[in-house]
């Protein structure tokens, strides 16, 4: 009697699609082994078929047998066994990327690509399996001589878990954290303040430009779309979205709260016909201060089985808030350079995901809302250079911005979070000791998690702020930001709420200072407080330092 497997082509499609979907990024599929013996040339037929553009395989005879059955380049083949003397024609005939396990295949790729300019390759490193990959001597020696990697393109750095089905296994956190200490050595190699893959399109414009280009490359008039707003700036997107014939279904939570993911849910299960097209909101908006939990609103979308697209305002929170664009499955991202971005207002970013990308043309088949200016595709797919900015570079304004990138480059992703999240801090400890007499002053925002780290909307309740802000402006050149949308007669048309802003190119000692001033503004104008802010604001930052 024999035995048999039938293997099903469809359903492999569909659990690769599954997992490319719960990924948030671009999942990769092994199909070494001649995929583990069921067939690797049709295993990877299907799975192109799904939209799997990047494989890996054992050896260099299977990468040659793939390669010469799909010659597109666009798919990815990457090789375990990774770099051998001898192999150099056939990594360049064939467009094959070795996977460097050791230091030794590190310097003859290094020294084949003196000659061959620039090969692609993937860093293996040991993390605690102890079975392929650069060991710790061999890690010490490379961080050492990174020239070894000047004339080497790397698609990015990876590891073995041991123990990677299980998520929460404690050998896995050991060898993640191993993982993140080693990477933070080579911060340009796939590693972005939106960490994604996907790509940036570049506009002459403020944020405001941003929100009518991704209406218009996504939505035709009358496509419907859900928009969650817990301030000023997502009506204000809304506004924008009603000129474009746009169908609004707003998730409106005022000012003081922010989105509940499961309303979301709730909202897209009683859309049995998918006719929302797109989940829109802003992570941190910049007139309640308000942060969104973004990283579930995807989560929200999936349990719903909708197929709506998720579409993030972080025009306030970029540069200055942890934004996971791929693992969170943020779609399309957009930001501004005048914030976190620390440089001139006249930058807009559209950043789309490598799903969106991909399909674009499935989202504006017959769309007549776009112009040439707006339009994401010479941009993505630019034949000449004037055609990335539709004309003329804001030369200036890109050295500007390169150099701010570099600023904060240098001092590296994870700093700069901290570095926001002390400055934030700070700011809510003064304000929360200025109006524990009394209650006069009060945060908008109560929960810790849900206040940005970029901006603080405060009330002075009862009381004309107006005469405050016009004395530090006077006295100390700092003004700070006015109540935008707020109007109840409560907080006196909005002339009590004042916000402060500490996003960008600021340190503790600015911080200190702007405190300072507000604590001087209270006094003098005699709005009833409690002294001591500034410093129960320093005795913050100590003890986030001392952490």
């Amino acid at each position: 009697m024999k035995s048999c497997i039938k293997i099903s082509l469809r359903d492999i499609k569909s659990n690769w699609k599954l997992i490319n979907k719960a990924s948030h990024g671009k999942a990769a599929a092994v199909i070494k082994a001649n995929a583990y013996g069921l067939g690797m040339l049709e295993i990877a037929g299907a799975l192109l078929e799904a939209g799997c553009n990047y494989l890996y395989v054992a050896n260099i005879d299977e990468a040659i047998q793939l390669r010469k059955k799909y010659n597109s380049k666009k798919i990815s083949i990457a090789i375990f066994e990774g770099y051998f003397e001898g192999y150099q024609k056939f990594y360049n005939e064939y467009n094959l990327i070795p996977i460097i396990n050791s230091l030794d295949q590190l310097i003859r790729l290094n020294d084949f690509a003196v000659e061959k300019r620039f090969p692609r390759a993937i860093l293996n490193i040991d993390t605690g399996m102890n079975r392929l990959g650069l060991n710790q001597d061999e890690k010490s020696f490379l961080l050492k001589n990174k020239d070894l990697l000047k004339n080497i393109k790397l698609d990015f750095i990876m590891s073995h878990l041991a123990n990677a089905q299980e998520e929460e296994n404690e050998n896995n956190l050991i060898q993640l954290k191993k993982f993140q200490i080693f990477s933070k050595n080579f911060p340009k190699i796939k590693l972005s303040f939106a960490n994604t893959s996907g790509s940036v399109i570049i506009y002459i414009s403020n944020g405001h430009g941003v929100w009518e280009a991704t209406l218009v490359n996504l939505f035709e008039e009358g496509d419907k779309i859900l928009l969650c707003c817990n301030g000023h700036f997502g009506h204000k997107w809304g506004k924008i979205a009603k000129k474009l014939k746009l169908k609004i279904e707003y998730l409106d939570v005022g000012f003081s709260e922010t989105i509940d993911p499961g309303k979301i849910e709730a909202i897209l299960k009683k859309d049995q016909k998918q006719e929302i097209k797109g989940v829109l909101t802003t992570y941190t908006d910049t007139s309640s201060s308000g942060k969104n939990n973004i990283k579930e609103f995807k989560n929200a979308i999936n349990l719903a089985n909708h197929s709506a697209l998720l579409i993030i305002d972080c025009i306030a929170s970029f540069g200055c808030e942890r934004i996971e664009m791929d693992p969170w499955g943020i779609d399309v991202l957009i930001t501004a350079s005048q914030k976190g971005l620390m440089t001139p207002p006249g930058l807009g970013y559209c950043i789309i995901s490598e799903n969106v990308k991909e399909n674009i043309n499935n989202y504006k088949p017959s769309n007549k809302m776009i112009s040439p200016y707006w339009d994401w595709q010479p941009r993505l797919n630019p034949e000449r250079f004037y055609e990335i900015f539709s004309g003329t570079p804001p030369t200036n304004l890109l050295i500007g911005q390169l150099e701010a990138l570099k600023m904060l480059d240098e001092e590296g992703r994870e700093n700069v979070f901290l570095r926001h999240k002390i400055l934030s801090g700070m700011v809510w400890a003064c304000i929360e000791h200025l109006g524990s007499d009394g209650n006069t002053l009060e945060l908008n925002i109560k929960k810790n998690k849900e206040r940005s780290n970029a901006v603080t909307t405060v009330f002075s309740r009862g009381f004309d702020f107006t005469k405050t802000r016009e004395w530090i402006s006077e006295q100390g050149g700092v003004d700070l930001g006015i109540g935008l949308g707020f109007t109840s007669l409560e907080l006196l048309g909005g002339k009590s709420v004042f916000r402060i802003g500490h996003m960008g190119h600021l340190n503790p000692h600015m911080i200190l200072g702007v405190l300072s001033l507000l604590e001087a503004g209270l006094t003098m104008n005699k709005i009833p407080h409690r002294s001591g802010g500034v410093t129960a604001a320093n005795n913050f930052m100590l003890k986030m330092i001392k952490q």
